[in-house]
């Protein structure tokens, strides 16, 4: 019934046209943000935008300002990009364009995964994906949130690795771990970071990220 389902999945996703995603926006780069590194920036392709105008499915558009933005990449295609708000007042925090992308079915900094590496690191958030970078390591994907999604967990067991869970170290990242966990058990091999209570990646400097790799415990 696994194989079944897995068929339909791929014979799906050949049908379905990835649109190339075009911002109706003016980009500047991003020279510092945090306290990233100005090569992780540009490795990201991190850019600013004072606005940007987004069309709605029912054909409307509307506009947001002063936003991060972070181009997401599918098979060497842009598909969108996810908006990080700058101010403090505006909402929402995060946005994804196109609205009609499915970010439940995008793996973010896939394209960049080694393929001759044994291992990918599953994330929350874009930022912890920067933070491992910044720590030495590539092979790191994240899943825009903390849930694993039908499609993500379908894109992991393609990729023939084993799967190393590093979710936020609060409630919901735990819970996310067990779930992701028990849904990938005895199909990969899996590992776990454990990191400290109300912890996540982007606020954890990298030697703790390299030490907390080389903790990592593996379940049985």
């Amino acid at each position: 019934k696994d194989l079944e389902n897995f068929l339909k999945y791929i014979s799906s996703k050949k049908k379905q046209e990835v649109n190339v995603y075009t911002p109706k926006a003016e980009l500047v780069k991003v020279k510092t943000f945090r306290n990233y590194n100005k090569s992780t920036l540009e490795h990201f392709e991190v850019m600013y935008t004072k606005e940007i105008c987004i069309d709605r499915k029912d054909g409307t558009s509307f506009k947001l300002y002063e936003r991060i933005y972070i181009p997401i990449y599918e098979d060497g295609k842009l598909i969108g990009a996810s908006l990080r708000k700058v101010r403090a007042k505006d909402n929402p925090k995060w946005f994804h364009v196109p609205p009609t992308i499915k970010i439940g079915s995008v793996l973010y900094n896939k394209d960049n995964i080694n393929t001759s590496d044994e291992y990918v690191i599953v994330v929350e958030g874009i930022f912890d994906v920067f933070s491992w970078y910044e720590a030495g390591f590539n092979n790191v994907v994240c899943t825009f949130g903390a849930h694993l999604t039908e499609e993500q967990y379908r894109m992991l067991l393609r990729m023939g690795k084993d799967v190393i869970w590093c979710f936020d170290g609060d409630n919901a990242g735990i819970i996310a771990t067990k779930q992701a966990v028990e849904k990938m058990r005895y199909k990969v091999t899996q590992w776990v970071i454990q990191l400290p209570e109300g912890a996540d990646p982007g606020n954890c400097t990298s030697e703790d990220l390299r030490r907390y790799f080389d903790e990592k415990e593996k379940i049985i």
